[in-house]
């Protein structure tokens, strides 16, 4: 184990499966802020990422050779409520680590998102010029250029909508219709198309991208297929085999009074693939592990 890893956001979604798939295979140090990972591998830090002077006191004595940046402010509408906190979370925090960790050496991994583009097309690779039409969306692509200004070494994954079985305190999308479903309540779903990504595949691909060193700039992990919340909705419905008369789907200008969404996200994720090795599920099949676990 000769590299010593730094992750934010342990806790969160993402997080948790990371310490997963990467304890045991580096020496692992995790930062918290509100709720402690448990996890037996690894060591946990408590700091809040916004205070420059926290952060780099931990830093310097951990002295991380890898600094994965997994923590942000997703909530779309809260983004949209409260700029402040968003700016503070998704941009000062990331300006913070890009900068020791340019000072320091430290290879910088940042997780970004579909959502730096407008959604106007579609099926977007890493060379198109992102567009973000929403207050979160904005808040990542600075962070992206963040890293780009103060790192040395740097790579940027922007990741599609990703599903499976949670453990965090706020529940994700496929977490609350399966709740809907399982309770027989009806569910009202907003048109948007993503590629949808298992957990799972995401935490394993990152792992393995982590320790190549010449996997440098921006990625898109992505599933393989392009599909709509509604129809992500209805497969999920059909495979636990809910009533799919619940669902309806919404317009999307409808979703909120307040925030834009782009339309379609989907992500190509050949890239991603080829250079984790990690070639991801169908969603037939990620269901039918997840439903083995639930």
């Amino acid at each position: 184990m000769n590299e010593r890893i730094l992750l934010t956001g342990s806790s969160g979604f993402l997080g948790h499966y990371l310490i997963k798939h990467l304890a045991g295979r580096a020496e692992l140090h995790c930062i918290y802020k509100r709720n402690k990972p448990q996890h037996e591998k690894g060591f946990t830090h408590f700091c809040d990422i916004t205070n420059w002077d926290d952060l780099s006191n931990l830093i310097d004595t951990i002295s991380p050779s890898i600094l994965i940046h997994t923590a942000s402010l997703s909530d779309v509408e809260r983004c949209e409520l409260e700029k402040d906190l968003a700016y503070r979370i998704n941009v000062l925090s990331t300006e913070y680590l890009s900068e020791i960790a340019g000072k320091r050496g430290i290879r910088f991994i940042y997780i970004s998102t579909d959502n730096v583009f407008d959604g106007k097309r579609g099926w977007y690779r890493e060379e198109d010029h992102p567009d973000p039409i929403n207050y979160y969306g904005e808040t990542k692509l600075m962070g992206e250029e963040k890293v780009r200004s103060f790192c040395r070494r740097w790579l940027i994954l922007r990741l599609s909508h990703l599903y499976g079985k949670g453990f965090g305190l706020k529940k994700i999308f496929f977490e609350e219709i399966m709740e809907r479903g399982r309770r027989g309540e009806p569910v009202s779903i907003f048109r948007e198309f993503r590629t949808f990504l298992w957990v799972e595949d995401c935490a394993a691909m990152i792992s393995e991208l982590v320790f190549k060193r010449d996997a440098e700039g921006i990625l898109h992990l992505a599933g393989k297929e392009r599909m709509s919340r509604y129809e992500f909705a209805r497969r999920v419905f059909s495979h636990f085999g809910f009533d799919e008369s619940l669902l309806s789907e919404a317009d999307i200008n409808e979703s909120s009074a307040f925030v834009r969404r782009p339309i379609d996200v989907s992500l190509v994720g050949e890239k991603g693939w080829m250079l984790s090795g990690i070639e991801p599920h169908g969603l037939e099949e990620s269901l039918s592990i997840i439903g083995k676990d639930l």
